[in-house]
């Protein structure tokens, strides 16, 4: 419990401390240690005067700062500010009993009423004044730096150019690795273009791959494309380029064999070890007549049956059904009215009648 003594403050700070002194500070700590257990065990009477004595540690805590370190000048201010803190402490007390004794809750005073002073509580000191100077003069430092280095140009930050997404010419899908662009402008992905040129390899016409008419250069694609690949595509170049070709004869093989000869030959192939005849381009028939060496009877019977000749291979073709358009066994494409090159004349392109 704590002990009623008339009140302090009026007879200075020293009667003061002593009686913040005379505080039971055991029934304190218990009532603090039960209430971090549970706020609800305490009564009225034992929360008004935990709260009391909560006022009286500020108040002392305040006190020790002042006689730390006082100044003449600020001393009537702090003291009124302490008795009012007193004040509002008794008050409280006497609510608490008021509370516990089921009596009216007495009118709290006006000397209660605690609010900011027009004036501190004490002025400052002669090294509190060197302080707060020294803090303007740090302010002020600071600020017109900042403001030198507002006004000087400041470099601006680098920026970096996102990808731009272009979509495959060939697919229409989004390309996500690298993109290949053609002359034309044109974009492909790395599968359209290898589909691109493995086709050209096994379709003449589609050789060399292009875009919008205009060739794609194996040099510029060279290095997205798998090595078999290019060294398939340099050897359809040099196939695709000879005009009067030679093919193995056996057709379960008919590998390219290089240029037709100017007379009896044969032609080795690598790819099944037979020989073809370089001037007729059949099986090689070393000591017997040459089929490239056609009679004029022979000719006479293909003009008047409608045959055509094959302006590379020199083979006869006939046409039973179907358009003009003639893929000879030598890979030559041509016109069956004209023998002109496919596509380089001004002939129909079909019959009704042979379709």
């Amino acid at each position: 419990m704590m002990a009623d003594l008339p009140n302090p403050v009026y007879g200075g700070l020293e009667d003061l401390i002593q009686y913040i002194t005379h505080l039971h500070l055991d029934d304190i700590e218990d009532l603090q240690a039960r209430n971090a257990e549970d706020d609800t065990s305490l009564s009225d009477e034992e929360l008004a005067k935990l709260i009391f004595a909560q006022e009286a540690e500020s108040l002392l805590n305040i006190t020790r700062d002042h006689i730390a370190g006082p100044s003449a000048a600020g001393s009537q201010d702090l003291i009124e500010e302490l008795i009012a803190m007193e004040e509002m402490a008794r008050f409280d007390h006497e609510v608490a009993l008021a509370i516990a004794e089921d009596r009216p809750i007495p009118m709290r005073p006006e000397s209660t009423r605690l609010g900011r002073r027009d004036r501190p509580l004490r002025p400052p000191s002669h090294n509190e004044s060197e302080d707060d100077s020294d803090a303007s003069t740090v302010i002020s430092s600071s600020a017109s730096d900042l403001e030198n280095e507002t006004s000087e140009p400041r470099a601006e930050p680098p920026t970096f150019d996102l990808p731009v997404p272009y979509d495959c010419t060939a697919c229409g899908d989004l390309i996500l690795g690298p993109v290949i662009h053609t002359l034309c402008g044109h974009t492909y992905d790395l599968g359209c273009l290898e589909v691109m040129f493995r086709k050209a390899t096994t379709d003449e016409s589609l050789f060399p791959p292009k875009c919008c008419q205009i060739s794609i250069p194996l040099s510029d694609v060279e290095e997205y494309l798998d090595q078999d690949l290019v060294d398939l595509i340099g050897k359809k170049f040099v196939e695709f380029s000879t005009p009067d070709r030679v093919y193995c004869a056996r057709s379960t093989c008919s590998a390219f064999l290089g240029p037709a000869s100017t007379k009896v030959s044969a032609l080795y192939c690598l790819e099944c070890t037979s020989t073809t005849c370089g001037l007729c381009k059949e099986e090689s028939h070393l000591g017997r007549l040459c089929t490239a060496d056609l009679s004029k009877d022979v000719l006479d019977m293909a003009t008047k049956e409608g045959w055509q000749r094959c302006s590379s291979c020199k083979h006869l073709v006939e046409l039973n059904h179907g358009c003009f358009h003639i893929t000879c066994i030598c890979k030559a494409q041509f016109c069956y009215l004209c023998a002109a090159p496919w596509k380089t004349c001004n002939c129909p392109q079909f019959d009704e009648g042979r379709l």
